[in-house]
């Protein structure tokens, strides 16, 4: 049978739909149907084939064309092609997409419009420009040069964003985009808001949307931010040139673009003037000059309310200009202001005062012989004077109160003549002055003195003045006149006939021309002659025998001091006297006994005898004198430098002025001392052995704590004493105090502080950790106690915490991903607890490399680099974690994230995780593909576009857009509603589809499509035909028969059917609102679809205005005002046949408009037109009149106290007038006639300023009004009296009116003008220069404002003169006789003494008056007033003072002595008694004493211990008492040299030159006064003060002391030397420094430190604590010896030694020398054969002796747990002292694994199977000499691992080791086998 195959060919079918789907610049994307899965095919062009496969799906079949060239036309053959059949194939032309423009820029703007500018691409390319939603087609350009193309119709500063697309065949370009901004408006209300000299400040409404304003003037510009708010804007142009016009030129600018500008001028103001000053100054004017600025600028000038205009110099000086009628004596200040166009400057402001009136009653009021006393009335206040004489100047201050002024000048020369000028001063300004002539009296003669005296007579003797100079001698009261001597010698002159024992007073004048000298005073008398030799002879506690005719005053007081006065007794008649002090012995004290004691020292107290009783104590043959107490408690002297354990007998004596008491006897101990090595000898925490030296074995102990005391037996033997306290806390401090006890009295004590040993602390543990650090935490102790860290063999130091938390400490620079391990020990007084351990790993790094390998849009797919084996991750996002475990093998981690949101953006953080312990983390950001958009539809068509609409997917989604084989991006919207785009450059009436895709983050949906057309086109000639105010007609052009019209206006759309004709089509809108713009939009519509729309804005006419009226009127000018329309409605006016245009008002009030230069009272018509775009309303009229004129001549015509008549001219007979006062009204009809018109205006008040305002009316309306001031007069004054009269004035009073008042007074024919009162009180006036006891008449009239009161009358008298020659004429100690010159027989007198007054008659006779005052008190100085009386008005009056005799003084006495001087002191005889000191035949004048007490006088230049007689008078007004005598010595010399010789801890060697055999001394220091003899010979004084305290500073004083009176002493200032510090031990050691610690001695207290031949000086400390000081720079493992001194004041104790040594180095190369399960055996190398080492780890130490030989130390630590890591810490040791030790960490061998077996087997591969041994041990399987690590397992099951590539039917062994930290277990081996292969073969 022939078999045959028949095969035949048919050629496929061409493809449908083979189109272009995507074009740009370089590619073209082409899609076709598919023809089934066997079709491939193959694409032609450009002589090039591409075969594309068969597709694999159901869709269309898409191929890119790429690397082709912008804008060319391209064609291609698409052939199907089936078992190399092609089909006849289809062609296609598609364009690739031209390039887009180049240079696209913006190159002018406006406010409206930006023209844009941009390279063409060539002739065939044209563009598509988009902005705002709208496209716009431009043509390609004809040549060859830059495209431009103006966008109008803009909005002012408004940015824009132009798209702009190349076009090619309707194929777009990518597009560029470029932002534009239209130029801002400018602003509005541009103008200058301030001016001053230097600056100009702007103003103008800010602009919307600007960024910033420049302003342009004198060619600068400036920049000026816009303002955040909506207020005006100011600028501040400074440094400009006053007065001067500047043009301003300002531009809004809005994205650096400038608005077209507005201009202004504006001037600065002109400066002010310079030297404003007064030139002159009278008493009613002042000349003010200045300086003129320039010949255009004049001047205002303020004062007081007033202005004055000032022109404009024409020359080049200065300017003047004379203020007048001022008032006297009164400031008054000026501004004076520059003026420059109607611009004022800043103004100047000057003071000037005019000149003040004289002062009255210039005289001299009192003379001596070196000066004149002027008196004169005061101005007021503020008046001062200058007073010149001799060519000099006196300032005298303006007086505070209200009397007369005084001024005395001194200096004078006696008798003679000076003429002074007074000028009274107001400001610095003088008035015209007043001269006076006064003489000075007499000088006083000189040496007044008696020159022999008996008992009988005194003789005087004085030195004459002149030969021209008598004299008077007064005493007792008589004068004997002493004719003016011929010769030139002394004058002398005996009054005898006195009586003896008399003290008499002699007063001496000296007498020119009748006028007396103030006189001089003397005292002579005399007296009996005083006993001898007054003196005690015997004293004891009750009686002081005297002495001079003995005689014994008994049954006196113990220790008292009584004062004796002796006097001389003649015919009843005392001496002087002779006073004598003397003392009686005081008594012994009680209760002598001891207060205290203490090993060197014993503390002794008694009961003070009184607070003047001192004490001398005994003891060991040495006194020490201890001075009386000041309070009333006991009295305690402590006697030291005694021995302890002693017994001491005291003697203690009271003593007063010298004198002792019998003495007391006292027997006392002192205490033992204190034991030495008081110290903790050992310390656990509940317990402190203390151990001390015994003192002897009869001492005992008390040792205190926390106020218990334990007895302590005194030792048997010889060694240290130990005590163990126990039950106490841990980590506490105590204070124990240590007494010696012997005989039941205790030492001082010493003070020991030592603590127990802490506790652990709690909950040790990890609290954070990173990559390179581990935070480590643990609960405090308590705030005392810190901590050591320990870890890789070093140690940190923690200190203890403030508050209350748990401790947290950060171990940083470790390794990520490692195990480590801590011990943490208390640490309390540098005491460690036990310690606990910890161990914590550190994080591990973060992986790389962490990246999205793929996303759909349900899941992202992750992938990361492993770190290791051993570390996994955590995969964070949404708030979820995922565990990831650690990978196997070395490649990329992979891990797919799903069930995740479409087109949704993730955060995916991811961490390394090593032993729980996360790494920082990395984060990554990554999307899933977005959906598709909903609601895919045209939202808008117009003729050549169409407007897409779709709803967003969200704000991050955009879009592509396809049709026509072309692609357009879209961007994400940035809100919530729909998103659009535009399609332009469209035909008409076509339908287009388009498909849409979503993207997001760059990946597309599937897409949408949608098929829309466009719209027909607009109609054209669309325009209004006809308007008014209720309907505008339209019109426009018919499109064809087959469109109808849509017209919308405000929201409304009105339906017009397609016309019918061809001609226009016409539509009006009725029901409108006038005066309104109407925007009219038409459109074109065809099936529906509307054309773009054409607008057109039309107006109806306006509305008349409201409310038209008038709102003011005046004579020549009328105001208008109406409502406004609304803001953009302006107005016509018409008047006369002329029209006035009116802008539309800014504001929403009423619409103003002044029409002037009117006729007055006139009648006017005005017509109002409303406007509105160039349209008119129909109008308004209004009648309107101005006002008239006002009336001339309008003035008071007469005025009384309630009435002021006025006057004024008629204006015409139609016109009245009202009368305007305090707010009423008068109407006053028009005259008939033609005179004026009068109008009296009553019930006013008097004396008050009324302001009358008169108007003209006419026709109800009134002129502008005129304004007159008139006042009534005032009213008399009340109560108008004298209140003051003297010789020459009389000083009127009366209350005031007010204070605008001012008073005119008359008399004698004269007037005088008194001002109105600045205050609320009477008013005074004194009139003077009248004549003493004349009788005057005055009138005194009340004024205001130059009108007269009727007045009123006063009758005063002026007083008498005073008397003359009003002097004392007789005085003695209880009575003064005043004698005066009478008057005349009318004239009686008054005596005015201490507040009482005689009335003494007018004499009779001629000769002078005398009258005795009587009953006075002795030595007292008297005051008396004299007055002379005329109808009883006293005379000014005369003062005289005279004084009475005084008496001597008490108790002078010597009250302090030195080596040249002696004070004296004595009572007072009261503050008016001076003294006279007589001694050596000198005397020394003493004043008066100013207070109560003794009066003191030292006597000075005297020589030491020399015996001086003093002489004391009483002296009152130069009278002298009879005098007292006192003999007195000065202190010895103070000793030299006086210096320390020679300073220990306890004592000091004091000494000092001798100085003489007669002096001793007195020593003191701290309270304690030691009398030392007087040296036999004449070497140095040496004495030593013992029983000091150590390292003290003492102050000693030394007097000397001769006849128990001592020198001032001298002081030396020295210090003992301090005690050794305590406690002097090491307190930590280390390889290279020792650190030692004592306690402190005292804040004074430095110290030094010796080692090796070297000291250091170690400062003392500032606080409380123990010293410490580290030693550095040492050799380890040596012992060095230290001695420290204690240093105070550079004096060093005697020195402590020490003994220590520092620790040695750690040992090298410690090591794991060898593991197993069990056991590590450790190694290291020797230090040396002294140094032994401890070994810790787990909490216990193991201690290895030293090596003997050279080699390496080996230690085997056993019974470990296998796979376990320690630490182990090995310390060097040398002499018990530890080196900072090494930390190890080694592990034991871990076991091996069990059940090790074949669990699966096949030909090439063996599975093995395990149990794990934990989670930390990991594996290595041997095979065939290779290594396999093998990670330890995360769960519990057992371990599997598959050997694969093995040879089948083989045997294999396998060795598997455990392994934990790099060790290995001993290892297990198993053998297993791999199965056979077999072939089956199947045979047929």
């Amino acid at each position: 049978m022939n078999n045959f195959m028949l095969e035949h060919s048919v050629s496929p079918q061409n493809t449908e739909s083979f189109r272009p789907s995507a074009q740009d610049e370089t590619s073209i994307t082409l899609q076709w149907n598919r023809v089934s899965n066997n079709v491939r095919f193959v694409l032609q062009f450009n002589g090039t084939e591409t075969n594309i496969s068969a597709p694999d799906g159901d869709g269309a079949v898409t191929h890119t064309v790429s690397s082709l060239t912008a804008g060319t036309n391209y064609k291609f053959t698409l052939f199907c092609v089936f078992e190399n059949i092609k089909s006849s194939g289809l062609q296609l032309t598609a364009v690739t997409a031209p390039q887009n423009a180049q240079g696209f820029r913006k190159s002018e703007q406006d406010e409206t419009s930006i023209t844009l500018q941009w390279n063409q691409v060539n002739n065939n390319v044209s563009f598509v420009l988009q902005f705002n939603g709208a496209e716009t087609n431009i043509s390609a350009p004809d040549g060859d040069g830059a495209v431009t193309h103006t966008v109008s119709f803009l909005t002012a500063g408004t940015k824009y964003t132009f798209t702009l697309f190349s076009v090619f065949e309707n194929v777009r370009s990518s597009g560029v985009s470029i932002t534009a901004a239209t130029a801002p408006q400018n602003t509005e209300s541009f103008r200058p808001s301030a001016q001053d000299e230097t600056s100009i400040t702007l103003q103008w409404n800010q602009v919307n949307n600007n960024d910033r304003f420049v302003l342009q003037f004198n060619g600068t510009e400036t920049s000026i931010s816009a303002p955040d708010g909506n207020g005006a804007v100011t600028h501040t142009v400074s440094s400009l040139t006053a007065g001067t016009k500047y043009t301003f030129t300002l531009f809004s600018v809005f994205e650096n673009v400038r608005s077209s500008g507005v201009n202004i001028t504006a001037i600065t103001v002109p400066p002010n003037a310079e030297s404003f000053r007064p030139s002159a100054q009278n008493e009613t004017s002042i000349t003010l000059q200045w300086n003129q600025v320039n010949n255009n600028v004049s001047f205002v000038l303020q004062f007081n309310g007033t202005e004055t205009n000032i022109s404009a110099p024409d020359g080049d000086g200065a300017v003047t200009h004379t203020v007048s009628s001022l008032t006297a004596g009164t400031k008054y200040t000026f501004t004076l202001f520059s003026v420059f166009e109607n611009v004022r400057s800043s103004g100047l402001q000057l003071t000037a005062v005019t000149a003040p009136i004289n002062t009255q009653s210039f005289r001299p009021s009192a003379q001596n012989e070196t000066s004149i006393t002027l008196q004169w009335n005061q101005v007021n206040n503020n008046v001062s004077f200058v007073l010149q004489f001799n060519g000099t100047e006196t300032n005298i201050s303006a007086p505070d109160g209200d009397g007369a002024v005084t001024h005395t000048v001194s200096s004078l020369t006696a008798g003679t003549k000076y003429t002074f000028t007074l000028f009274s001063v107001f400001e610095n300004v003088r008035s015209s002055g007043l001269t006076l002539t006064a003489a000075t009296a007499p000088i006083n003669t000189q040496s007044f003195r008696p020159s022999a005296q008996n008992e009988t007579s005194i003789t005087l003797q004085w030195n004459q003045v002149n030969n021209n100079v008598s004299f008077v001698l007064q005493f007792n009261g008589a004068e004997t006149n002493i004719s003016a001597p011929d010769g030139d010698g002394a004058v002398t002159h005996t009054v005898s006939s006195l009586t003896a024992v008399t003290k008499y007073t002699f007063t001496l004048f000296s007498v020119f021309e009748n006028v007396r000298s103030s006189g001089l005073q003397l005292t002579a008398v005399t007296a009996p002659i005083n006993t001898q030799s007054f003196r005690p002879s015997a004293q004891n506690e009750t009686s002081i025998t005297l002495q001079w005719n003995q005689h014994t005053v008994s049954s006196l007081t113990a220790g008292t001091k009584y004062t004796f006065t002796l006097f001389s007794v003649f015919e009843n008649v005392r001496s002087s006297g002779l006073q004598l002090t003397a003392v009686t012995a005081p008594i012994n004290t009680q209760s002598f006994r001891p207060s205290a004691q203490n090993e060197t020292s014993i503390t002794l107290q008694w009961n003070q005898v009184n607070n003047n009783v001192s004490f001398v104590l005994q003891f060991n043959g040495t006194e020490t004198n201890i001075s009386a107490p000041d309070g009333d408690g006991a009295v305690t002297h402590t006697v030291s430098s005694l021995t302890a354990g002693s017994k001491y007998t005291f003697t203690l004596f009271s003593l007063f002025e010298n004198v002792r008491s019998s003495g007391l006897q006292l027997t006392a101990a002192t205490a033992p001392i204190n034991t030495q090595s008081f110290r903790p000898s050992a310390q656990d925490e509940t317990s402190i052995t203390l151990q001390w030296n015994q003192v002897n074995n009869n001492v005992s102990f008390v040792l205190q704590l926390n106020g218990a005391e334990t007895n302590i037996s005194a030792p048997d033997g010889d060694g240290a004493v130990t005590h163990t306290v126990s039950s106490l806390t841990a980590g506490t401090k105590y204070t124990f105090t240590l007494f010696s006890v012997f005989e039941n009295v205790r030492s001082s004590g010493l003070q020991l502080t030592a603590a127990t040993a802490p506790i652990n602390t709690q909950s040790f543990r990890p609290s954070a950790q990173n990559e390179t650090s581990i935070t480590l935490q643990w609960n405090q102790v308590n705030n005392n106690v810190s901590f050591v860290l320990q870890f890789n063999g070093a140690e940190t130091n923690i200190s203890a915490p403030d508050g209350d938390g748990a401790v947290t400490h950060t171990v940083s620079s470790l390794t990520a991903g490692t195990k480590y391990k801590f011990t943490l020990f208390s640490v309390f007084e540098n005491v460690r607890s036990s310690g606990l351990q910890l161990t914590a790993a550190t994080a591990p790094i973060n992986t790389q490399s962490f990246r999205p390998s793929a996303q759909d849009e349900t899941s992202i797919t992750l992938q990361w680099n492993k770190v290791n084996n051993n570390v996994s991750f955590v995969l964070q996002f949404n708030g979820t974690e995922t565990n990831i475990s650690a990978p196997d093998g070395d490649g990329a981690v992979t891990h797919t994230v799903s069930s995740l949101t479409a087109g949704t953006k993730y955060t995916f953080t991811l961490f390394s995780v090593f032993e729980n312990v996360r790494s920082s983390g990395l984060q990554l950001t990554a999307v899933t593909a977005p959906i598709n958009t909903q609601s895919f539809r045209p939202s808008a068509q117009n003729e050549t576009s169409i407007t897409l609409q779709w709803n967003q997917v969200n704000s991050n989604v955009s879009f592509v857009l396809q049709f026509n084989g072309a692609e357009t991006n879209i961007s994400a919207p940035d809100g919530d509603g729909a998103v659009t785009h535009t399609v332009s450059s469209l035909t008409a009436g076509t339908k287009y589809t388009f498909t849409l895709f979503s993207v997001f983050e760059n990946v597309r949906s599937s897409g949408l499509q949608l098929t829309a057309v466009t719209a027909p086109i607009n109609s054209q000639s669309f325009r209004p035909s006809a308007q008014n105010e209720t309907s505008i007609t339209l019109q426009w052009n018919k499109v064809n028969n087959n469109v109808s019209f849509v017209l919308q206006l405000n929201g409304t759309t009105l339906n017009i059917e397609a016309p019918n004709g061809n001609g226009t089509v016409t539509f009006t809108v009725s029901s409108l609102t006038a005066g309104t713009k109407y925007t009219f939009t038409l459109f074109s519509v065809f099936e529906n679809v509307r054309s773009s729309g054409i607008s057109i804005t039309a107006v109806t006419a306006p509305q008349n205005a409201q409310g038209f009226r008038k709102s003011s009127q005046d004579e020549t000018s009328i105001t208008l005002q109406w409502n406004k329309v609304n803001n953009n409605v302006s107005f016509v006016l018409q008047l006369n046949g002329t029209e006035t245009n009116i802008s539309a008002p800014d504001g929403d009030g009423a619409v103003t408009h002044t029409v002037s230069s009117l006729t007055a009272g006139t009648k006017y018509t005005f017509t109002l037109f409303s406007v509105f775009e160039n349209v008119r309303s129909s109008g308004l009229q209004l009648t309107a009149v101005t006002a008239p004129i006002n009336t001339q001549s309008f003035r008071p015509s007469a005025q009384n106290e309630t009435s002021i008549t006025l006057q004024w001219n008629k204006v015409n007979n139609n016109v009245s007038f009202v009368l305007q006062l305090n707010g009423t009204e008068t109407n006053i009809s028009a005259p008939d006639g033609d005179g004026a018109v009068t109008h009296t205006v009553s019930s006013l008040t008097a004396g008050t300023k009324y302001t009358f305002t008169l108007f003209s009316v006419f026709e109800n309306v009134r002129s502008s009004g005129l304004q007159l001031t008139a006042v009534t007069a005032p009213i008399n004054t009340q109560s108008f009296r004298p209140s003051a009269q003297n010789e020459t004035s009389i000083t009127l009073q009366w209350n005031q009116v007010n204070n605008n008042v001012s008073f005119v007074l008359q008399f004698n024919g004269t007037e005088t003008n008194i001002s109105a009162p600045d205050g609320d009180g009477a008013v005074t006036h004194t009139v003077s220069s009248l004549t003493a006891g004349t009788k005057y008449t005055f009138t005194l009239f009340s004024v205001f404002e130059n009108v007269r009161s009727s007045g009123l009358q006063l009758t005063a008298v002026t007083a008498p003169i005073n008397t003359q020659s009003f002097r004392p004429s007789a005085q003695n100690e209880t009575s003064i006789t005043l004698q005066w010159n009478k008057v005349n027989n009318n004239v009686s007198f008054v005596l005015q003494l201490n507040g009482t007054e005689t009335n003494i008659s007018a004499p009779d006779g001629d000769g002078a008056v005398t009258h005795t005052v009587s009953s006075l008190t002795a030595g007292t100085k008297y005051t008396f007033t004299l007055f002379s009386v005329f109808e009883n008005v006293r005379s000014s009056g005369l003062q005289l003072t005279a004084v009475t005799a005084p008496i001597n003084t008490q108790s002078f006495r010597p009250s302090a002595q030195n080596e040249t001087s002696i004070t004296l002191q004595w009572n007072q005889v009261n503050n008016n008694v001076s003294f006279v000191l007589q001694f050596n035949g000198t005397e020394t004048n003493i004043s008066a004493p100013d207070g109560d007490g003794a009066v003191t006088h030292t006597v000075s230049s005297l020589t030491a211990g020399t015996k001086y007689t003093f002489t004391l008078f009483s002296v009152f007004e130069n009278v002298r008492s009879s005098g007292l005598q006192l003999t007195a010595v000065t202190a010895p010399i103070n000793s030299q040299s006086f210096r320390p010789s020679a300073q220990n801890e306890t004592s000091i060697t004091l000494q000092w030159n001798q100085v003489n055999n007669n002096v001793s001394f007195v020593l003191q220091f701290n309270g304690t006064t030691l009398n030392i003899e007087a040296p036999n010979g004449n070497g140095t004084v040496t004495f030593t003060v013992s029983s000091l305290t150590a390292g003290t500073k003492y102050t000693f004083t030394l007097f000397s002391v001769f006849e128990n009176v001592r020198s001032s002493g001298i002081s030396i200032t020295t210090v003992t030397a301090p005690q050794n510090a305590q406690g002097f031990r090491k307190s930590s050691q280390d390889e290279t420094s020792i650190t030692l610690q004592w306690n402190k001695v005292n804040n004074n207290v430095s110290f030094v430190l010796q080692l090796n031949g070297t000291e250091t000086n170690i400062s003392a400390p500032d606080g409380d604590g123990a010293v410490t000081h580290t030693v550095s720079s040492l050799t380890a493992g040596t012992k060095y010896t230290f001695t420290l001194f204690s240093v105070f004041e550079n004096v060093r104790s005697s020195g402590l030694q020490l003994t220590a040594v520092t620790a040695p180095i750690n040992t090298q190369s410690f090591r794991p020398s060898a593991q197993n399960e069990t056991s590590i055996t450790l190694q290291w190398n020797q230090v040396n054969n002294n140094v032994s080492f401890v070994l810790q780890f787990n909490g216990t130490e193991t201690n290895i002796s030293a090596p003997d030989g050279d080699g390496a130390v080996t230690h085997t630590v056993s019974s470990l747990t296998a796979g376990t890591k320690y630490t182990f810490t090995l310390f060097s040791v040398f002499e018990n002292v530890r080196s900072s030790g090494l930390q190890l960490t080694a592990v034991t061998a871990p076991i091996n694994t069990q059940s090790f077996r074949p669990s699966a087997q096949n030909e090439t591969s063996i599975t093995l199977q395990w149990n794990k041994v934990n989670n930390n041990v990991s594996f290595v399987l041997q095979l065939n000499g290779t290594e396999t690590n093998i990670s330890a397992p995360d769960g519990d099951g057992a371990v599997t691992h598959t050997v694969s590539s093995l040879t089948a039917g083989t045997k294999y062994t396998f060795t598997l080791f455990s392994v934990f930290e790099n060790v290995r277990s001993s290892g297990l081996q198993l053998t297993a086998v791999t199965g056979e292969k077999f072939h089956i073969i199947s045979v047929l």
